[in-house]
């Protein structure tokens, strides 16, 4: 029972971290880079006031340790 329930955390937070990366790479970054100057205010406010920064290692980390 103890290796389903990680191998399905280990799908969720690998899809969840993968779908993020995707749009960022995808969509988000496009857009920062048009925006010059605002698109750096907007990048230190998702990295400032968000739990952005927090959030994606999190999934990462946990993807990989209940991959393990």
């Amino acid at each position: 029972m103890t290796m389903v329930v990680l191998s399905v955390l280990h799908i969720v937070a690998g899809a969840f971290w993968v779908g993020v990366v995707l749009f960022a790479v995808g969509f988000l970054d496009p857009v920062v880079q048009s925006l010059g100057h605002a698109g750096g205010a907007f990048t230190q406010k998702l990295m400032g006031e968000t739990r952005f920064p927090q959030v994606m290692p999190a999934a990462g980390g946990l993807t990989v340790l209940s991959g393990a």
